[in-house]
């Protein structure tokens, strides 16, 4: 009652107030509804005018934004690309090239001429973010471990496309300078474009491909980060001089920035360094502290605003001076990295789109300049790169990847693009031009790998491919849950514990890619990894693990199995087959209640088709792309030491399984139970001659019961059931109530 007096008497005081203060109206005042009472029209035109309000717009741009490169970046990592290359496709698709040049009425709605001033200033907003990042990635320790090599590689793969760009520019001045350019400014500018490398783009395929831990993977990522710091150096300089007009005047610009350089890395760094150490955990990083560190990029990038070199280096080097301790890093990348890569750096992307108009290059001329540049770019990179690191004792395998990678140019380059544009040192066709080199240039970066790994593999790593196809049985089993993991690693050294010498065990996990960066992969991989290495030295057995990121789990857990000489893949039911299926889901939440034992009883016939229908469906990628034979356990408890298995025989296909009846006695001395459901043994002399034939190389390990399966007591005595994939589906058809008494179930698919 009290609720209701207050809403009612609430209206009808503020009806009284309203219809007293109309009486203060003057009489002509602008009536709310017109002569005709349409208010309707009004309501209309009111929407309208928020509609082409500022805000309004940016806020739809954002929206529009954000959908297409989202949709494009998937649709590229779809093919194997770096999401980023499709984010910049987004850009293109979104501007004059494309949408303006199809769709003029949508392109002029959506992107209204006075409305870039406020996109430029919000996504440059996320670029300052961006490189932020970028500093913090950089870990200038890899550069102590390998700087003389990554050093000669790296100034070699820039002063080569450098100088090759400072040549092309003599040649295309006249054509392509905007007028009243300095040659010095336009030289400057097409050279630096030539010479920068994607240091993000380049850490993620490396991590991609896990190639992280091994030697070349490291050189790679070191001659990146040289390349980085020494190229945004540069570009600085560049800047400065464009800004000055001439080096003598650009001098002065040049010493206030090593003077800041110098400022902040001895005054400044050391005292964030200390408050980093005291701030190092999520718990003690508060508020006033994340306010002093954003505020200290703010003030870095201002400062080289202002001196002329533009806030990106700011920004940059900010990155570059946070405190060194890894956990800190780790955090504050998380916290940034999210926003700034999601939210905001799509904006740059298609701002860069809006600039670029491909349908300038109307000209036979204009593409041969284009060609021309794409190939200085790749030749002075790529061979550059690569030239220097045989020089330095490389093999050519190793050489190559590396011109590959460090031919990757991606966002950096368009940075420094937009930078040159705005300054207007480049014209609208140059842009483009330059625009589509980026793109080209990142783009060819998974296919050059591709085409390395394959013809020009070292002599070493073919020989010994070739003897672990030829000598050893290798399982490869992959995890998402480190406890999956654990009893995938038991059950793969029930088969091969005696054969250990010819045999190997290679533990796979696979992590979302973005969630990884340099400085928690480290931590991941211990996290994920811990529980193995215990069960490792409890069975005294060695294994292989592998991790890196990923944004497909199931293409990659196909192509790892399909193409490294792996014999069976084994799987459990979590994160790396199933995450995101409503089986995971279900799984996922089994693992978290206090009997998980008792809801697999009551769940046990629903998980079963899941399972089933997880085999029949054909768009699951593992499914239609996997070529060797492979397993998948249902572990409801696999006990650390197995004595008894029971095998049900459904059908004359089921004979497969004998090659893995075989393994478990001979490795584990484990006694199978062989289970003739339909009398398939008995009545197959073919089947019957094998089972003898094992029966008499190991006596006393096999029975065979001719029964039906629902006569079958006391199922949970066996450690495990070893069924095969028509056999399980018959047994969900046929007894699907007797599941619920099973033991773990690995089911194998031939």
């Amino acid at each position: 009652m009290y609720y209701i007096f207050i809403i009612c008497g609430g209206i009808a005081l503020g009806y009284w107030i309203v219809r007293r203060g109309e009486s203060l109206q003057v009489s002509d005042t602008l009536q709310i509804i017109d002569s005709n009472g349409s208010a309707w029209y009004h309501f209309v035109e009111a929407i309208g005018a928020n509609l082409m309000y500022p805000f309004a717009i940016l806020l739809l741009q954002i929206i529009a934004i954000i959908l297409v490169a989202r949709f494009f970046g998937i649709m590229f990592r779809k093919i194997g690309q770096p999401s980023v290359i499709g984010e910049i496709v987004a850009g293109i698709v979104l501007g004059p090239s494309l949408l303006g040049n199809y769709f003029p009425d949508i392109s002029v709605f959506l992107f209204p001429a006075e409305s870039l001033a406020n996109l430029s200033v919000v996504s440059q907003l996320g670029l300052v973010l961006f490189m932020f990042v970028v500093g913090m990635e950089l870990d200038l320790k890899i550069l102590k471990n390998q700087a003389h090599d990554a050093i000669v590689i790296s100034h070699a793969s820039i002063i080569f496309p450098f100088l090759l760009g400072m040549g092309l520019a003599y040649f295309i001045f006249q054509q392509t300078a905007p007028p009243d350019v300095p040659f010095l400014s336009y030289a400057l500018f097409v050279g630096i474009s030539m010479s920068i490398t994607a240091f993000p783009v380049l850490a993620r395929i490396v991590q991609e491909r896990g190639m992280t831990k091994t030697k070349l993977g490291s050189i790679a990522i070191t001659c990146a980060a040289a390349d980085d710091i020494t190229a945004w150096c540069l570009l600085a300089a560049v800047i400065a001089v464009v800004k000055a007009g001439s080096l003598a005047s650009a001098g002065y610009t040049i010493v206030f920035a090593v003077a800041y350089v110098l400022i902040i890395l001895r005054f400044v760094k050391p005292f964030l360094q200390r408050i980093g150490d005291l701030y190092s955990s999520k718990e003690r990083l508060s508020k006033p502290v994340v306010g002093l560190f954003f505020l200290t990029l703010l003030i870095s990038s201002w400062t080289t605003e202002v001196i002329g070199i533009h806030a990106l280096f700011g920004a940059f080097m900010a990155g570059v001076i946070m405190p060194s301790n890894v956990s800190f890093r780790n955090i504050f990348i998380e916290k940034v990295e999210d926003v700034s890569q999601v939210l905001l750096l799509p904006l740059f992307f298609v701002f860069t789109g809006l600039r670029t108009q491909i349908g300038l290059l109307n000209e036979p001329g204009l593409w041969l300049i284009c060609a021309v540049v794409i190939l200085i770019a790749i030749v002075g990179k790529f061979v550059g790169s690569a030239v220097s690191a045989r020089f330095v004792g490389q093999n050519w395998h190793s050489s190559l990847t590396i011109g590959a990678l460090m031919n990757t140019r991606g966002l950096m380059e368009l940075v420094a693009l937009n930078i040159g544009y705005d300054l207007g040192v480049l014209t609208a066709e140059m842009f483009a031009i330059l625009v589509l080199m980026a793109l080209i240039t990142t783009f060819m970066t998974g296919p050059a790998l591709d085409f390395i790994n394959r013809y020009f593999k070292p002599e070493k790593e073919k020989k010994n491919s070739e003897l672990l196809k030829k000598n050893k049985y290798n399982i490869l089993i992959s995890f998402g849950n480190p406890n999956t993991g654990k009893v995938l690693l038991r059950l793969a050294d029930l088969l091969t514990k005696k054969s250990s010498e010819n045999s190997t065990i290679t533990a796979l996990h696979l992590s979302p890619g973005n969630e990884l960066n340099q400085f928690n992969s480290e931590e991941f991989e211990r996290e994920n990894f811990n529980v193995l290495d215990r069960e490792s030295e409890r069975l005294k057995r060695f294994y292989k693990p592998i991790f890196r990121g990923t944004d497909d789990i199931e293409q990659d857990i196909a192509q790892i199995a399909n193409t490294d000489d792996y014999d069976l893949l084994l799987t459990g039911i979590g994160q790396s087959v199933y995450e995101g299926t409503l089986l995971g889901r279900i799984l996922g939440f089994t693992s978290k209640i206090i009997n998980p034992e008792k809801l697999y009883d009551t769940l046990i016939g629903r998980e079963s088709k899941l399972i089933n229908e997880f085999f029949d469906d054909r768009s699951i990628n593992l499914l239609k792309t996997v070529n060797i034979p492979y397993g998948i356990l249902i572990d409801k408890g696999l006990p650390s030491d197995i004595n008894r298995i029971l095998v049900p025989i459904e059908s004359l296909s089921d004979s497969f399984l004998l090659i893995y009846i075989h393994k478990f006695i001979q490795n584990s001395g484990v006694h199978i139970t062989l289970l003739d459901i339909n009398g398939i043994i008995k009545s197959s002399l073919e089947l019957k001659e094998a089972v003898r034939s094992l029966d008499h190389a190991a006596p006393n390990y096999i029975e065979v019961h001719y029964d039906k399966f629902e006569n079958v007591t006391e199922l949970k005595s066996f450690g495990l059931m070893l069924s095969s994939l028509s056999t399980w589906k018959y047994l969900l058809q046929k007894r699907e109530e007797l599941l619920r008494d099973l033991p773990s179930v690995l089911i194998l698919k031939a």
